[in-house]
């Protein structure tokens, strides 16, 4: 049962420091993000390199801004 489980637990020092580091903080981190999408297209292979431009405001970020860009 967990209270077996407690008991044997509670001369753990390290759970104990890691359940009591601070009881007001709350246990839960809240990211939001938005719900952009922009349809860039579906473009088959070729030997020139493909280029699309944003807006400054709409430059790429999350997934998108893995990897290197050149701002022009």
């Amino acid at each position: 049962s967990i209270q077996e489980i407690q008991e044997l637990d509670k001369d753990d020092e390290s759970l104990r420091v890691a359940v009591s580091a601070d009881p007001n903080v709350p246990n839960v981190v809240v990211t939001r993000i938005d719900k952009t999408d922009y349809m860039v297209g579906s473009y088959g292979p070729r030997a020139e390199e493909y280029e699309f431009l944003t807006p400054m405001e709409e430059a790429p970020k999350g997934m998108l801004a893995r990897g290197s860009y050149n701002i022009k």
